[in-house]
């Protein structure tokens, strides 16, 4: 019995505990964040992963990896306004049961143009997902799996949990204002909330558990310091029940294309309070990216994980807008 209670409290600690699925830099994973942020882009489409892996030295390593597409439509010559439609894939498996979290998430967004010549935009934007929880239960052991001797796997448990799953709809949505009154200077500011809808969470079908709203605040920009210079700062806070994140920091992105066309190095930081110092590399050529983010722990664990955190890399890829025509370029911050 006080196994099944215990297991009961791991199954449901995500909920509880108010901790969602999250990466260091949300930014290339922006549909995970905010769907008003979806297709805010000068270009066509946009595609890209994310994979991160965490706490490998304290136990058994969180891994999460994502998937997205985006794109853009309704872009008319002589019309700023836009809207946009993306997709994105989550799959996160943390815990010696494999506890799986797989989700496939739809979003939409209206970019209005306020100032009519691509500088200026109110951008809204919604999301529909469908995630599957699941636990490997043949990964456990239990005090009734003791032959007089040692713990024997073996051996039938009495718990039915080999096969637990459970499948929720998970609503988001969001604003963003984009002001970009140059090609130098390039700010964003945005707000929303995720799983609106608050759905069960836990594999033992107890309705009382529900999943606690995230509401998040986004800001950042890009400022042209010189003609191959560029700052990038960045900064998102996460409210989740009783837990808060806040991390704020900047890329430093340098162009190269004196040395190759289309290429360009940007290297950076981000401070997660109490958590982590984060840092950052990303290497861009034409349409193409790779970027790489390490976590140093400075929070209460740094000692049992002697600082190791978290690895984190993402490639993307952006389709840029041919034939534009009498078409109005898009001046945003590069998410």
């Amino acid at each position: 019995m006080r196994l099944t209670i215990l297991l009961t409290m791991l199954l449901t600690y995500t909920a509880v505990s108010g901790q969602d699925l999250h990466f260091s830099d949300y930014y290339h994973t922006n549909m995970a964040l905010s769907p008003a942020m979806t297709g805010m882009m000068n270009s066509h489409y946009h595609l890209g992963v994310a994979y991160r892996t965490q706490w490998g030295t304290v136990g058994t390593p969180y891994r999460t990896m994502a998937v997205n597409g985006e794109m853009t439509f309704g872009r008319k010559p002589g019309r700023a306004s836009f809207g946009s439609v993306g997709v994105l894939l989550l799959n996160d498996v943390s815990g010696v049961a494999s506890y799986r979290q797989t989700g496939a998430h739809l979003s939409m967004a209206w970019h209005q143009s306020l100032s009519g010549d691509g500088g200026t935009y109110l951008s809204a934007g919604g999301q529909y997902g469908m995630v599957q929880q699941a636990i490997d239960g043949t990964k456990l052991t239990f005090d009734s799996q003791y032959d007089g001797n040692v713990i024997d796997p073996n051996l039938q448990s009495g718990e039915n949990i080999n096969n637990a799953t459970h499948v929720y709809h998970d609503w988001s949505a969001g604003i963003l204002y984009n002001y970009s009154p140059s090609d130098i200077h390039r700010w964003f500011i945005g707000v929303s909330g995720a799983h609106l809808n608050r759905p069960r969470q836990g594999l033992l079908g107890d309705e009382r558990i529900r999943q606690n709203i995230r509401y998040s605040i986004q800001a950042g920009g890009d400022w042209m310091v010189t003609d191959r210079i560029t700052l990038q700062p960045r900064a998102y806070v996460l409210y989740q029940g009783k837990a808060s994140s806040y991390t704020f920091g900047s890329w430093i992105r340098y162009d190269l294309s004196d040395y190759r066309e289309g290429a360009a190095f940007a290297f950076g930081t981000l401070h997660r309070l109490e958590d982590a110092q984060v840092i950052m590399a990303r290497m861009e050529w034409r349409n193409y990216g790779v970027s790489v983010h390490y976590d140093v722990n400075v929070s209460s664990l740094a000692r049992a994980s002697r600082t190791y955190g978290g690895f984190e890399m993402a490639a993307f890829y952006r389709h840029p807008l041919y034939d534009m025509g009498k078409r109005i370029p898009v001046r945003c911050a590069d998410f």
